[in-house]
């Protein structure tokens, strides 16, 4: 299997983190109803409805091959999330979302925002820049560092948006979506 294919039922299968917890215990063997409730503390109602929604997302399947008691293992779908770490994969889009923003604020914001003077200026904010000017002279600060530090926050935030799109890149180019 090269990549996931999801769908609504398979999102829902996804959506708790006891249906997680079962997924990976049965990454690890085969399980009854029993065997899982004890092992993940829950009820046995619960374990099978967590089951039963597991098993309409197409990750876990019903062994039932003549025994006396039916085992749950894990799909080809369920043991591909497994052996691809699924917690990385959902912790990482959302991580590659916010490191986009943190780009786009130091790009837009400390950058661009350094250039941009207001419309209308009260006496107030004209004497404070003129002020903050004179303050940056008494102290030797050039206008050589502050456009060296604006060009730094251009730098981080296009590389911050780059990572951002290579982590969205690889968490994406593993799942396809199929509406059913």
């Amino acid at each position: 299997m090269t990549g996931l294919e999801v769908n609504k039922k398979f999102l829902k299968a996804l959506s708790s983190r006891s249906r997680i917890s079962i997924l990976k215990a049965l990454g690890n063997k085969n399980y009854t109803v029993t065997e899982l409730s004890k092992s993940l503390k829950l009820s046995k109602s619960t374990v099978h409805e967590h089951l039963s929604i597991l098993v309409d997302g197409e990750l876990v399947k019903k062994n039932e091959d003549g025994r006396k008691w039916v085992y749950y293992g894990l799909t080809e779908k369920g043991q591909y999330l497994i052996m691809n770490d699924l917690e990385k994969m959902i912790i990482l889009f959302p991580m590659s979302v916010i490191v986009f923003l943190s780009g786009l604020y130091s790009i837009l914001f400390l950058k661009l925002g350094s250039r941009m003077v207001p419309r209308e200026l009260n006496v107030y904010s004209a004497s404070a820049l003129k002020s903050a000017e004179s303050d940056a002279v008494a102290f030797g600060i050039s206008e050589t560092a502050t456009t060296v530090g604006s060009d730094l926050n251009l730098l981080i935030g296009a590389g911050l948006i780059l990572i951002s799109l290579l982590i969205a890149y690889h968490v994406i180019s593993k799942i396809t979506y199929k509406s059913n």
